[in-house]
């Protein structure tokens, strides 16, 4: 065996015996770094620790995000929002992706599921709109907006 495939096989035992939020935690370290190849690694190594799945997939759904596999990245949020359905920024980073590749009728479906679970996020809120006015429904992206501007004037944002 090679010498580089040894010390990637010494490696990888290496992660594997390490406790899932030890890899988490270095999963996290690589992605803030930038080492997205490495984060990705490590997050999977950590699925097999069977701890968090949800948030590990998350974290996979962003780093494929930014690794530009926006295909791998919708698997793994569709994943989270099996796995906890009130994860609401799943659903929000997936309809920001549909609404990217003009699929506003799905973009809308996301962003309403996200608002079911925070119905006063002012982003959302204004993404809803957007998609609206991208489907010519002027009137819903109207309403919408006004659901933004009362949110504000409720919280003294206004």
């Amino acid at each position: 065996m090679p010498f580089q495939a040894r010390v990637l096989s010494f490696l990888i035992l290496l992660v594997s015996a390490l406790p899932a939020s030890a890899l988490i935690d270095a999963a996290n370290r690589a992605y803030l770094d930038g080492n997205l190849k490495k984060a990705e690694f490590l997050y999977r190594q950590a699925l097999t620790g069977g701890e968090n799945q949800a948030l590990i997939y998350f974290n996979l759904a962003n780093v494929n995000y930014r690794l530009e596999r926006l295909d791998e990245a919708v698997a793994c949020y569709r994943k989270v929002i099996a796995l906890a359905p009130t994860f609401k920024d799943s659903y929000h980073n997936l309809g920001k992706i549909y609404y990217a590749f003009d699929n506003y009728v799905t973009s809308l479906e996301t962003f309403s599921a996200y608002l079911d679970v925070d119905p006063l996020d002012e982003e959302t809120l204004l993404l809803v709109g957007d998609t609206y006015k991208k489907l010519g429904l002027w009137r819903q992206a109207e309403e919408s907006y006004r659901r933004v501007f009362q949110t504000n004037a409720q919280s003294g944002d206004a």
